[in-house]
């Protein structure tokens, strides 16, 4: 049974996300729904002239079964993105993951 919750990530991810597959390094791939940021001129704060371009990824734990480590890889359409890093979750249950990608 899935609590309501539950229920309401799975439904934003099913209308905000894409079809991706989780690649883990050491387990089947696992279909899974994503949400993809890119961040374009990201400034990193702390000094005006130095800018990034970067990517992160949020998936859902119970698509995943797991935090995905760095160097594990997402299929996106035909675009694989690897794991740098996985951020901490704000979520106290724990239910999203967001990682940093390139």
């Amino acid at each position: 049974m899935t609590d309501s919750f539950d229920q309401a990530a799975l439904d934003m991810f099913d209308t905000l996300g894409q079809d991706a597959v989780f690649m883990p390094k050491d387990d089947a791939d696992k279909t899974c729904r994503v949400i993809l940021r890119t961040y374009d001129n990201l400034n990193l704060g702390q000094y005006e002239d130095v800018y990034a371009h970067g990517a992160t990824i949020e998936c859902l734990r119970s698509q995943t079964g797991r935090d995905p480590e760095p160097d594990e890889m997402f299929l996106i359409g035909d675009v694989y993105y690897t794991v740098q890093s996985v951020l901490p979750s704000p979520d106290p249950e724990g239910r999203f993951i967001k990682v940093v990608v390139i």
